[in-house]
């Protein structure tokens, strides 16, 4: 259940985070697009763990 793990990402290891962060923004939110209550719930997902979606140096 996609929904309920994105809520405790921040308890996986950080390269475990940057991961799952990619997936969900690749394959997940573009599903969510056409329903509205998970498109802003993934938007403001997205906007919350942003910083998973830096490259690290």
């Amino acid at each position: 259940d996609r929904a309920s793990n994105v809520q405790t990402l921040r308890n996986l290891a950080p390269p475990r985070q940057r991961a799952y962060y990619a997936q969900t923004v690749t394959h997940i939110i573009p599903l969510a697009a056409g329903e509205p209550f998970f498109a802003a719930w993934y938007a403001a997902w997205r906007a919350d763990f942003a910083d998973l979606g830096v490259p690290v140096a």
